[in-house]
């Protein structure tokens, strides 16, 4: 039997990883899996699929546990007593924290946080999550020593644990953030029969890192000239209401829109409703967003930092995400220069291939066998 350690992936591009492994080892491996996950009702809802078959058990934590204390002094204890009751052979551990354990683990690091190499970047944060980056990343660095292998989403991570934090390279290998496998390849679409605006995705919950801070001066520069863009956020209520971005909504209904979150069953009508991926974060491990425009033939706005650059390349729009003037200067050249747009999204293809990103068997059968 196996175990995966998911016990603190709850939404994102964690859930796509988790459960893309879990129908690959449904589909190919002959093997019994105790998956452990947060007691929420995404995870109660997709682990039915697997209940009639007696090789998947998934055990859940309430939710109410799933925390930084939780995970530091009850997740180890609970971990060994599963490995010791049904004699688990390897551990697979997706949350950032390997486990203190005797048993075979690999670990896939989903956070970049430990990697932050730029102090403006790190002074950007409000000081009390400065210092959940640090108590958290004391925690995923002290733990990488009982990790046997260490998978990443980008070469600029993997060098990082190099040279940072002298961890041999033989035991990292590279794991592409992969996306939910029913995502499709389609054409470039014209939003000229939707709106008569460029509609930009940010498609995000509220986080951090993920810089919503800018949109108000932003949007305030857009009104100022008149150029006829549209911001589409995918908040729920009660992160709009984190974010103090409401009296902009209605303050100015043409230039920014909350469309609500977004189901991975609405991906594919969410991008063909827009024309452009918008995506200001400050730091990532490896974005499932530039994956879906890359899919969707969708232009791409973001951020001029590795965990972009090494993904896109040639093919994305590049701004400084600290300077709200240089992201609209950027914006303001994409919207004017449709052939650069078009010649951008041509190389789509190549990023496609270079990344691996049509050989998700593959990738999920490497990852098994590490």
């Amino acid at each position: 039997m196996i175990l995966v350690n998911a016990h603190n992936i709850k939404q994102g591009g964690g859930v796509s990883v988790l459960y893309n492994f879990i129908d690959y080892l449904y589909d190919t491996e002959q093997v019994d899996v105790l998956v452990i996950v947060p007691n929420v009702k995404l995870h109660n809802y997709k682990s039915i699929k697997y209940s009639s078959d007696s090789r998947f058990n998934f055990h859940f934590i309430p939710s109410g546990l799933i925390g930084i204390f939780y995970k530091f002094f009850f997740l180890n204890n609970l971990i060994n007593n599963k490995c010791k009751k049904h004699k688990i052979k390897k551990i697979f551990s997706l949350g950032n924290i390997a486990v203190k354990s005797d048993v075979y683990q690999i670990l896939l690091i989903q956070n970049a946080f430990p990697f932050i190499n730029e102090k403006r970047i790190y002074d950007s944060f409000p000081f009390i999550f400065r210092i959940y980056i640090k108590t958290m990343n004391l925690f995923i660095v002290k733990n990488l020593k009982f990790a046997n292998k260490i998978f990443v989403q980008t070469n600029f991570i993997k060098k990082e644990l190099i040279n940072q934090y002298h961890i041999d390279e033989q035991k990292i290998l590279i794991f592409p953030n992969l996306i939910n496998k029913i995502t499709k390849r389609h054409s470039v679409n014209s939003l000229k029969e939707f709106n008569s605006s460029f509609r930009l995705l940010f498609l995000s919950n509220f986080y951090p890192h993920k810089n919503f801070n800018i949109l108000k001066g932003l949007i305030k520069l857009i009104f100022l000239n008149k150029l006829p863009i549209q911001i589409s956020i995918t908040l729920s209520q009660s992160e709009l209401k984190k974010s103090h971005l409401k009296p902009f909504l209605n303050e100015y209904p043409n230039i920014i829109k909350n469309i609500g979150p977004v189901n991975s069953s609405d991906i594919e009508s969410t991008y063909y409703e827009h024309e452009a991926l918008f995506l200001p974060s400050i730091v990532e491990s490896f974005s499932t967003n530039y994956v879906e425009a890359f899919l969707y033939n969708k232009t791409i706005i973001t951020s001029n930092l590795p965990f972009a650059t090494e993904v896109c390349e040639d093919s994305a729009f590049y701004f400084d995400p600290l300077d709200i003037n240089d992201i609209y200067r950027v914006i303001e050249y994409c919207f004017f220069n449709n052939e650069i747009r078009d010649m951008k999204i041509a190389l789509y293809e190549d990023r496609i291939s270079k990344l691996n990103l049509n050989n998700q068997q593959l990738i999920y059968k490497s990852f098994f066998y590490a």
